[in-house]
């Protein structure tokens, strides 16, 4: 313990005698501060002159970075309606027979233009001098056609501006006619059945709007009786024909008939050389107690009433 204490006192000593010496060992100029200057001081003193300043934290930015832009886009969504289904039927049209025709083998009857007065409308054809044809197929009831006495016939033709005149003796050896407008064909009767415009549809076997059937009664109930006429085709178009004139006179087992046929009846306008579908017939009932068509003569073979090409040519000259 003794020894303690004077190792003690003999640091104390020697850090005295130290601090009094301390002074002396730093040397000093006139431009040094002295220790205790503040940083303030340091500084404006030039000492830490050539010391760069630390950096500063956080480090100055000169620019910014450039801006980003985020677009969010929403999602869009398209609706598209259900589309219905729809079924069709389609039924393949009717089919149309076209079979080549050679013109020329067609019966053709020619209708001089009447330059002269037009004909006396009296049944008698004494001056008439065109050609006459005959028309004497059956083309319906032949089991009930005994022979040209029975039924047979022949006609003339001509035509001017307004109408086309036909005339006709028909052999008829028992004559009925009780029936009327739509039902004058179940007595008898002269028909034409006239194609106006056989030249546009040559080759159709059935009818259309331009086809014309027409029947002529020569009297009711006898020759001397009410005369008509009556527009059976076109279906939209018949009527009784008030304006088709009629005229007629009675022989022993004949009849003889003449008319003449507007041809705004026809909706047609006339012109030389203008070809006609054409056919000439006559209708024959010889029950006295019920109408009703017993057979027909025609002066073209092989006529069928809703066939145009089965008909015959009408030709209109000068």
């Amino acid at each position: 313990m003794k020894q303690f204490s004077l190792m003690a006192v003999g640091i104390i000593l020697m850090l005295v005698a130290l601090a009094c010496n301390f002074p002396a060992l730093i040397p000093t100029t006139p431009n040094q501060p002295t220790p205790d200057l503040t940083m303030t001081a340091l500084f404006s003193s030039g000492i830490l002159g050539s010391l760069t300043a630390p950096p500063t934290f956080p480090p100055t930015l000169t620019s910014l970075p450039p801006t980003v832009t985020f677009t969010i886009e929403e999602p869009t969504h398209t609706l598209t309606p259900a589309t219905p289904t729809l079924t069709y039927t389609i039924s393949p049209p009717p089919t149309v027979e076209i079979t080549p025709l050679n013109p020329g083998s067609r019966p053709a009857v020619v209708a001089n233009y009447l330059w002269d007065s037009p004909p006396t409308l009296d049944g008698d054809w004494g001056e008439w001098t065109a050609t006459e044809y005959g028309a004497n197929s059956v083309v319906f009831g032949a089991s009930r056609w005994s022979g040209p006495a029975d039924l047979s016939s022949s006609f003339k033709i001509g035509w001017d501006a307004k109408n086309l005149y036909i005339a006709a003796k028909i052999k008829d050896d028992v004559y009925v006619q009780t029936s009327t407008g739509q039902s004058l064909y179940k007595g008898d009767e002269i028909e034409l059945q006239i194609d106006t415009n056989v030249d546009g549809d040559f080759y159709l076997s059935q009818l259309n709007s331009d086809d014309y059937q027409l029947g002529i009664s020569a009297g009711r109930p006898d020759v001397n009786g009410f005369k008509e006429a009556v527009l059976y085709f076109p279906k939209n178009l018949a009527r009784t024909l008030h304006e088709v004139q009629i005229g007629s006179k009675a022989e022993p087992g004949i009849y003889r008939i003449e008319f003449a046929v507007p041809w705004t009846v026809l909706n047609i306008t006339p012109v030389d050389g203008m070809r006609l579908g054409f056919v000439f017939c006559v209708s024959d009932n010889d029950l006295l107690s019920q109408n009703v068509q017993q057979s027909m003569v025609c002066n073209v073979p092989g006529r069928k009433l809703t066939n145009p090409r089965t008909w015959g040519d009408l030709i209109l000259h000068w």
